[in-house]
C-alpha cells in the first residue's frame, strides 16, 4: 500500500520584511492615487506638492522592492505577502518611472 503524505502550511509564518514591503507598496499606492487626484483636481497645476508625493511614492515602491526581495530569500517561512508586496511595489515603481520619464 502506498504511503500518504501530508501536507502543513498553517505552521509557517510570514516573514518579517514582507509585512514591511505590502506596507510600503500600500503606502507608494496611496500616495499614487493622492497625487493623480490632486493633479487632477488642480487641473494639471498642482506643483510642488504633487512632486514630492511623487517622489516619495517612488522611493517607498523602490524600498519596498529591496525589502520584499530580501524577504522572499529566506527560507522556511511564508512568502505569500512578500510576494504581494514586492509585486505591488514592482508595478508601481514602474508607473513613476514611466511617468518621470515621460515628463522629460
Amino acid at each position: 500500500m502506498a504511503k500518504k503524505y501530508k501536507y502543513s502550511f498553517a505552521g509557517k509564518k510570514e516573514v518579517r520584511e514582507g509585512k514591511g514591503a505590502i506596507l510600503l507598496a500600500s503606502l507608494a499606492l496611496a500616495l499614487f492615487f493622492a497625487s493623480l487626484i490632486l493633479s487632477y483636481l488642480s487641473e494639471g497645476h498642482a506643483g510642488t506638492l504633487t512632486g514630492a508625493f511623487g517622489l516619495f511614492s517612488f522611493l517607498c515602491a523602490l524600498y519596498g522592492l529591496q525589502q520584499g526581495f530580501s524577504a522572499l530569500k529566506t527560507r522556511k517561512k511564508g512568502h505569500g505577502i512578500a510576494a504581494v508586496g514586492t509585486i505591488c511595489s514592482g508595478i508601481t515603481a514602474i508607473i513613476w518611472l514611466t511617468v518621470f520619464l515621460m515628463g522629460l
